[in-house]
């Protein structure tokens, strides 16, 4: 992710597009250093941007596309707006544990070697606007948030923490200690909505085309699939696990 990894010094990065940006600026943990807007769109930023207070935020710096585009690369969809920022910090499985142990209820989401920015960034959305606790992610794997993952994400990157370990099935065994229990999302188990889904849960989400790996669902101590129509197929990998988390989410919480 555009965070920095443990034991590492953090680095600097960028983020573009209006709610990847606005979120970074008005988040009081961001470091920001370099505000890039187009020629016309000091305007447009003076009535959205919030900057905490007692936070330095840099002053607007105005270019044209060609500047953009050197900077962020010809195919990035910047929307006239870019932030050089420091990445912020991984959480590690000890921050989930004492997480959990202050909170009735706990749901986060695992990700197996998925990889592509597009489909991390919609899950992020998803998993923060759904009340997710954390996105879990092995550290060899993560992508980096920033750029196209974070601008798809549209300001998740600053609300959902992210935890980065070594073994996802190790991660899922320490979890199950203390009474997490890990849902596996797959195509050939019962239906998610027959499933007693504990207050304390770990969704757990493979690749597309792969799914998940033999080691992560056997640490699952659950697995659940999501109904669709027989002639159709699975659902893309960020569609089930907006549907997925909304389920444990509800079931969580006795809706």
């Amino acid at each position: 992710m555009a965070m920095a990894r443990a034991g590492s010094s953090p680095q600097k990065s960028w983020l573009y597009g209006w709610h990847a940006v606005l979120a970074a600026w008005a988040n009081p943990a961001r470091i920001c250093h370099r505000l890039l807007l187009g020629l016309d769109s000091g305007k447009e930023f003076q009535e959205r941007a919030v900057a905490p207070v007692g936070k330095p935020r840099p002053k607007p710096e105005y270019a044209e596309r060609a500047r953009f585009e050197k900077i962020l690369g010809k195919n990035a969809v910047f929307q006239n707006i870019a932030l050089e920022v420091t990445e912020l910090e991984v959480l590690a499985l000890p921050d989930l544990v004492r997480m959990m142990q202050v909170r009735p209820r706990a749901t986060f989401i695992m990700l197996d070697q998925v990889t592509d920015p597009q489909n991390v960034g919609a899950i992020m959305r998803s998993a923060a606007a759904l009340g997710a606790d954390a996105m879990i992610l092995q550290n060899r794997h993560a992508p980096e948030a920033a750029g196209a993952l974070a601008k798809a994400a549209s300001g998740a990157v600053e609300l959902l923490p992210i935890c980065e370990v070594v073994n996802l099935s190790r991660a899922l065994a320490e979890l199950a200690e203390h009474d997490c229990l890990a849902l596996a999302l797959t195509e050939t188990a019962p239906p998610i909505h027959t499933i007693d889904i504990p207050t304390k849960t770990c969704l757990v989400l493979g690749a597309e085309g792969d799914g998940l790996r033999p080691s992560v669902r056997a640490a699952c101590a659950l697995a659940a699939s999501l109904p669709t129509r027989p002639d159709f197929g699975t659902l893309n990998v960020a569609n089930a696990a907006a549907i997925g988390l909304y389920e444990c989410q509800r079931r969580a919480h006795g809706i």
